[in-house]
């Protein structure tokens, strides 16, 4: 059966053997993903982590001119006032279920919230995020999706994050991406007239910032190759078009996965699968890969030459000269940065990833088989345990735990808001490890200031001491 002939798209631990607890060296890793039956291992304490439909409110929020409706209790809905902070569009609206809802059901909440919004803003296509709350008291959404269809100019396509049925908060997106996919084409007539068929690409985004889209679309430009992006910071019509497109290119493929292989099956279109463009190496090998599917060969090795160019003087200083790094982001942008470190003359002493399955798996091949692995999201007191005993002299990662890494006295640099991929992305970061080595007697002064949050008796412990082996 194909990807999208299912109704709901198979969790990532069934689909992909995703691993969402581990720690260890690189080799062992490896080992335990290579074989049929997965050793899985359990959390028997989690502080706390990104289930599936943070991930899917992320990845929908950043989707032009389509509300979303998100079913369930208003608390299901509170990181939408992050996701939206500062977001000039966007809009977001919560079913409010109460105790009683939850027992009774929420349907005529469902159809009320989704008749308010139809009437107040007219769109296209309007999202409705099922919760954990719908999953229990098992509310009938595709039928109040399939009534108001027929009363409404519009498309409503149903989220179903259950929440608890994964430990993978990656699943949301596959769950996007796989309603996307099956819906693209079907709702043209509603979405108006579509693109004609023409010489562009899609462009894939999942989790980069606007920054780091920019610096990609930058690098396409020089290359006259017209691209359509999407589902991030595209719009419904955007999303539609793909259908046209004559090839699609994610920036990083096993995030994108679902919708890659969706529109293979649905609409023929070849999925162009290549490393992450991240520093020299990783960003040329992803324009190579483009240009040998495009026929543009020639043009991709005048652009690569050109931008190297301007890069060696920042290279050539080695400004991670005897420096040790630990990474705090995904494995397939980790496997880039860490070649990217290497580059700059230093050395990744660990790395924090979210998980890690059959889709990214390959990745590991690129690093040291020494290297040490941390997998689980959100658990900073294992990350402040692992950092405590690593000692690197930079931590690299999201905003989230900086302020954890300057409290044990390493340099810490945030990505959230730096762009990271491409040529611009490795002049940025050779900047940003300049800044922060100016500073030490701040992250000294704060190591030597700032109170831990966990008790020694933890940080002398073993960090894995909550991870044991799954009993089937």
């Amino acid at each position: 059966m194909g990807l999208l002939e299912e109704r709901k798209v198979i969790s990532r631990e069934k689909r992909a053997s995703t691993i969402t607890a581990y720690q260890g060296i690189n080799k062992v890793l490896k080992e335990d993903l290579s074989v049929t039956d997965i050793r899985q291992r359990i959390r028997t304490f989690s502080q706390g982590n990104k289930d599936e439909i943070i991930y899917a409110l992320a990845l929908l929020s950043r989707i032009k001119d389509a509300p979303v409706i998100i079913h369930g209790a208003i608390g299901c809905s509170t990181a939408e006032l992050y996701f939206y902070k500062g977001a000039q569009e966007g809009t977001w609206y919560s079913t409010d279920l109460n105790e009683r809802d939850t027992i009774m059901g929420g349907d005529d909440k469902l159809r009320k919230t989704i008749e308010q919004v139809y009437y107040k803003y007219k769109p296209k296509i309007i999202f409705v995020v099922s919760t954990p709350v719908v999953a229990i008291n098992n509310d009938d959404i595709n039928s109040i999706i399939l009534e108001l269809e027929e009363e409404f100019d519009t498309k409503i396509i149903s989220i179903y994050t259950d929440g608890f049925k994964t430990k993978a908060g990656i699943n949301g997106v596959d769950i996007v991406l796989h309603s996307l996919a099956r819906y693209i084409g079907e709702g043209s007539e509603k979405l108006g007239a579509g693109a004609e068929e023409d010489d562009f690409i899609n462009l894939i985004s999942i989790s980069e910032n606007e920054k780091a889209i920019k610096e990609i679309t930058r690098l396409l430009e020089k290359l006259n190759v017209r691209y359509n992006t999407i589902p991030q910071f595209g719009s419904v019509k955007d999303i539609d078009n793909a259908r046209f497109a004559k090839a699609s290119v994610a920036v990083i493929d096993d995030e994108a996965d679902v919708l890659l292989n969706g529109l293979e099956e649905k609409f023929h279109i070849p999925a162009i699968k290549s490393t992450v463009p991240i520093g020299l190496k990783g960003t040329g090998e992803w324009l190579l890969e483009l240009g040998k599917a495009l026929g543009i060969q020639n043009r991709v090795n005048e652009l690569i030459n050109s931008e190297e160019e301007r890069l060696r003087k920042y290279i050539s200083k080695k400004p991670l000269a005897r420096k040790k790094v630990f990474l705090d982001i995904d494995i397939s942008a980790a496997a880039g940065l860490a070649e990217f470190i290497e580059e700059l003359g230093g050395e990744v002493s660990g790395i924090s990833i979210s998980h890690i399955d059959s889709l990214n798996r390959n990745k590991l091949k690129e690093l040291s088989k020494e290297v040490f692995f941390t997998v689980g999201d959100g658990q900073p007191f294992e990350l402040a345990n692992i950092l405590n005993k690593n000692k690197p002299d930079f931590y690299i990662g999201g905003s989230e735990h900086t302020g954890l890494a300057a409290g044990l006295g390493i340099l810490p640099i945030a990505v959230n808001s730096k762009i990271l991929y491409g040529y611009e992305g490795a002049i940025q970061l050779i900047q940003a490890i300049l800044k922060a080595e100016k500073r030490t007697g701040f992250a000294a002064y704060l190591a030597e200031n700032t109170k831990e949050p966990y008790r020694e008796s933890w940080l002398k412990k073993s960090a894995n001491w909550y991870i044991k082996q799954e009993v089937k």
